[in-house]
């Protein structure tokens, strides 16, 4: 059976481990996505199929997009959602990203979406922002923000996006997943208040599912590709990119533990210096990402 799991980018917990990501699974839409469930509700209308509208006009990368009506504008008093569930893995799960393309076109602070996960097959559901004490959870790159409030209450996403943005959705876990849960599901909510707008909803492509997995739970034949020294730092560290030869769209991110990404740094050879003087003391994750895909991770600490 083939191996799926729900997202993009993982981080080690130990500074000393190293991993890489292992992508099990990728959506574009045109064929059967397998961990992807949609609301069988009459009043869902969430779909796959070819966009046909003013702003959404065309899929991502070929012709389908899992899109809020390909033809109509989104209703009032609507909820709408689909799922995506891990339903195998041979790794412990311990962090994840999600990653996706998409557009918006809705009353801004008011109506569109919001993030809520299960751990036990749908039973009971947490607000991405207030996950059980096993968990800890992060939005990164252009979605959920504390600053984006629904008519709900809920923090998500809403306003107009007319141009594709590329979005990275990150969680930790604590505990393995697998220890303390038999399962994880990640809902996709689209809500619409009382008030008729005419705008178009929400449309998304290219759904990426990957794990970052520690290098002791691959081969032994595996050598990380990235030393990172000294840690921990005052004010500078060496990063070496030791089996990395083409630097095309090649970039240096660290990422606190808020999830919020505080230095980004294009690498155009093996041997780059960051300056991490101006940082809070703390622990920060090292992403070595190469066209928006996540190559290597690390970490270092800033004392």
């Amino acid at each position: 059976m083939k191996k799926t799991i729900l997202v993009i980018l993982s981080l080690v917990f130990s500074i000393v481990n190293f991993a890489q990501d292992e992508t099990l699974d990728s959506c574009n839409f045109e064929s059967l996505c397998p961990i992807l469930v949609l609301d069988t509700a009459s009043t869902n209308i969430w779909e796959i199929g070819t966009p046909s509208k003013i702003i959404f006009d065309s899929a991502y990368s070929a012709t389908n997009a899992l899109i809020t009506d390909s033809i109509n504008a989104y209703p009032i008093n609507n909820h709408s959602s689909f799922t995506i569930t891990i339903i195998d893995t041979n790794y412990t799960l311990d962090e994840f990203f999600i990653e996706f393309v998409m557009k918006i076109d809705t009353d801004s602070l008011a109506d569109d979406g919001y993030i809520d996960m299960s751990y036990d097959g749908g039973l009971n559901w947490y607000d991405f922002f207030d996950q059980p004490g096993f968990a800890i959870s992060y939005a990164t790159t252009n979605f959920l923000g504390y600053g984006d409030t629904l008519f709900n209450g809920k923090y998500g996403v809403s306003g107009t996006i007319s141009d594709w943005k590329e979005c990275n959705i990150y969680m930790r876990f604590y505990t393995p997943l697998q220890v303390v849960a038999d399962s994880l599901m990640i809902r996709f909510n689209f809500i619409s208040d009382s008030i008729n707008t005419n705008k178009e909803g929400w449309m998304i492509d290219d759904l990426k599912f990957s794990l970052i997995v520690p290098y002791d739970n691959i081969s032994e034949n595996e050598n990380t590709a990235i030393l990172i020294y000294p840690s921990p730092s005052k004010s500078q560290i060496n990063i070496e990119l030791k089996e990395i030869t083409d630097f095309q769209n090649a970039s240096i991110q660290l990422i606190d533990n808020l999830g919020k990404v505080v230095l980004t740094q294009p690498v155009t050879q093996q041997k780059t210096q960051l300056s991490i003087e101006h940082l809070p003391k703390g622990l920060y994750h090292v992403l070595l990402k190469q066209e928006n895909r996540v190559i290597e991770t690390s970490k270092v600490v800033k004392e």
